[in-house]
């Protein structure tokens, strides 16, 4: 038997100030989100993520959005010259206030997936997926200059006196004549997906992605040398300068390799995965894929978080317990609680929590957490939070419910657990539970219901045999459930349906609701919410006739639904937690558009997904409406919408099964409009 863990909620206060019209962000919870780049300029410092550039003047204890202006979604790209900063996204961006303003460079960039940027006199150069450009009037206009450069996925530039040097996935590449022509440099350079190059004095170093860690060149390329030892890991991400000082930002935290040295040293953040690093007087900074930012100021011994205002996480679960908010964090956010209406948070800090909360369920005093590495509880209203025993736990578990004494954990896959004795032990007998793909359990009365991609399984003896159930269901993939009074809603992505006979049958109940793509239910009183890609919808008669939460505006696009009484928090992937009070939502009598407001691409759902997802758009303006994907070379991998569209909102289906696992890029235009959505791929 593994021992269970005890973990403590660790208290971190901040002050928040929000309004109560409309939908408004809670004060986080903060942290667990993906910085992708670093930039220092004088006291300002600067982080792009995947909700754009943030700001900070405080050596990053607090933060701010720097995104007026700018398009381009995730910045994967920063760069100062002068007194301009500079940014990389869909698009290359430039602002000469600190990220006040920003304008588009990138008019006629041919790729915009930029990378990075290099300056030489008067010359500005980026690096994209297509290769690299030029512009010699400050991003007016760009030429790409490719010539004999074989790879065009540029991820680094560095320059050395007149040499311009690129890393590629393909290896390193020199120029000697403002890019006009490149020689391939690669001799000793054991690994060529080079993603990172940083010039030290008169050497050149490069960080190899795929496990080569780092080599040196004091000859402008021409052959290169292994300088590895003491990595933490040999997958290099980042590379950064402060005088004579090398750092390293690895799949396994920071390394320096002081100046004159051979060795790097581990300074810590071992359990994280760097993108960036930054150096600035005695502080050392560092942007990670899934926590957020840090900050040292004593060669790393203690790393602080600091994320106050900069990457609110992704929340898909909420609960509520009395006076108390819980927020299941996505892509390792663990557990997060809020007493006071998301005004302060409460942090898991501790490691066993760091995980993808994906379902709660109460009962009492006691809490049950589902997770994407099992089950954890609390059975003091989440004071403290134990580990499920991992040998006995079921894993990737995607609901949670109580029947009775009982506690389900539905999987995906793996059907539905069940323990009757507090998690200490589980059995799953799925008898007659065909599709174990489980999204979504709940309880009314001694029935219970099983959501899967494959419609409805009805249990009435608690879990152990189960019956499909699916008359009337027009729509058998099964995304959310809920219980109102006595009745079970299923929520699929072909609308709502109800049932008042425990399942046996089902009439459609999502009257006056324009997108049927349902990702969440949740149930207050008498009032049923309902959580679609374009905003959160409510019914006050069993799903009869639904409203939209908002009035001008569009809500947030939930992931989790959860009410108090007071408040409506929807829980939003990468942007935290929002709220909305009760009585302003119900107060709202909206009128049915039948022409959306504005022509919009909304984020793909599932997201990551396998095989399939659906995109869901809409259109003004009638016009000429292409949707696209591309990979992240830039490349056409399918074209889903290239005709003629009237208004209205429509949604596409998008079946990767023959591509390949990665990142790729939805890209919506439709007359003078044009958005891009990332989309993720599992396998």
């Amino acid at each position: 038997m593994i021992p269970r863990c005890t973990i403590t909620f660790l208290l971190a206060s901040f002050l928040c100030s929000v309004s109560t019209a409309q939908w408004v962000q809670t004060n986080g919870p903060y942290g667990g989100g993906t910085v992708y780049a670093l930039a220092v300029n004088g006291t300002h410092m600067f982080a792009g993520t995947d909700q754009g550039v943030f700001h900070s003047s405080d050596a990053g204890s607090t933060w701010q959005a720097a995104n007026t202006s700018m398009t381009g979604g995730t910045v994967s790209a920063l760069a100062t010259n002068g007194a301009n900063l500079y940014a990389g996204a869909y698009g290359a961006f430039v602002s000469s206030n600190s990220g006040q303003l920003w304008s588009d460079i990138s008019s006629n960039l041919t790729n915009k997936y930029v990378k990075c940027f290099a300056f030489t006199g008067s010359n500005m150069f980026v690096g994209t997926y297509g290769g690299v450009f030029l512009s010699t009037n400050s991003g007016s206009s760009w030429t790409a200059v490719n010539t004999n450069l074989s790879n065009l996925s540029v991820y680094a530039l560095a320059v050395i006196g007149s040499n311009l040097f690129a890393g590629t996935q393909g290896g390193v590449f020199r120029s000697t004549n403002s890019g006009s022509s490149w020689t391939a440099v690669d001799s000793g350079l054991t690994s060529t997906y080079v993603q990172s190059l940083a010039v030290v004095g008169s050497s050149l170093y490069a960080g190899a992605y795929t496990g080569g860690g780092v080599f040196v060149s004091t000859n402008n390329g021409t052959s290169w040398t292994p300088i590895s030892s003491g990595l933490t890991s040999l997958s290099v991400a980042t590379l950064s300068v402060q005088g004579t000082n090398l750092y390293a930002g690895t799949l396994q935290g920071v390394c320096e390799l002081a100046g004159g040295s051979t060795s790097w040293v581990a300074r810590g953040l071992g359990d994280c995965m760097i993108n960036a690093v930054a150096a600035a007087g005695t502080n050392v900074f560092a942007g990670t894929m899934s926590d957020g930012f840090f900050v040292t100021g004593n060669n790393g011994l203690t790393w602080s978080s600091a994320n106050v205002g900069l990457c609110y996480r992704g929340v898909r679960a909420l609960a509520v317990y009395g006076t108390k908010l819980i927020a299941g964090g996505y892509n390792g956010g663990g557990a997060i609680i809020s007493t006071d209406n998301g005004g302060t948070w409460t942090d898991a800090t501790t490691d066993q929590l760091k995980v993808d909360i994906t379902s709660f369920a109460i009962s009492g005093s006691m809490i049950f957490a589902g997770s994407s590495q099992g089950v954890y509880y609390s059975l003091d209203g989440g004071n403290t939070v134990n580990e499920v025993d991992y040998l006995t736990s079921p894993v990737n578990v995607t609901a949670m419910a109580f029947s009775g004494s009982s506690v389900l954990a539905g999987c995906n896959p793996g059907g539905v657990f069940v323990s009757t004795d507090l998690g200490t032990s589980w059995n799953a007998p799925n008898t007659g539970l065909t599709n174990l793909h489980v999204t979504t359990v709940s309880v009314s009365g001694s029935t219970v219901l099983a959501g899967t991609p494959g419609g409805v399984f009805i249990s009435t003896n608690g879990g152990t045999s189960w019956t499909a159930s699916n008359t009337g269901l027009s729509n058998a993939f099964v995304q959310c459930s809920a219980v109102l009074g006595t009745d079970f809603f299923a929520g699929t992505e072909g609308g709502i349906f109800r049932s008042t006979s425990g399942g046996a049958g089902w009439l459609e109940a999502d009257g006056g609701l324009p997108i049927k793509i349902v990702t969440v239910l949740a149930a207050s009183g008498s009032v049923l919410f309902g959580g679609t890609p374009d905003g959160v919808y409510y019914s006050t008669n069993s799903g009869g006739k639904w409203s939209a939460a908002y009035t001008g505006v569009s809500g947030p696009s939930a992931m989790a639904l959860a009410a108090n009484g007071t408040y409506l928090f929807a829980g939003v992937y990468a942007g935290g937690v929002w709220r909305r009070p009760l009585s302003e939502i119900l107060s709202v009598r909206q009128e049915s558009e039948s022409v959306p407001s504005a022509t919009r691409l909304f984020q793909n759902y599932p997201n990551p997904f396998n095989p399939a997802t659906t995109i869901r758009f809409a259109v003004a303006k009638a016009g000429w409406t292409t949707i696209r994907v591309y990979d992240l070379l830039g490349r056409t991998v399918a074209t889903l919408v290239d005709e003629m569209k009237q208004p209205g909102a429509y949604d596409v289906r998008f079946d990767a099964s023959n591509t390949a696992a990665g990142t790729y890029f939805c890209r919506l235009q439709s007359g003078a409009v044009v958005q891009t959505e990332r989309m993720i791929v599992l396998r």
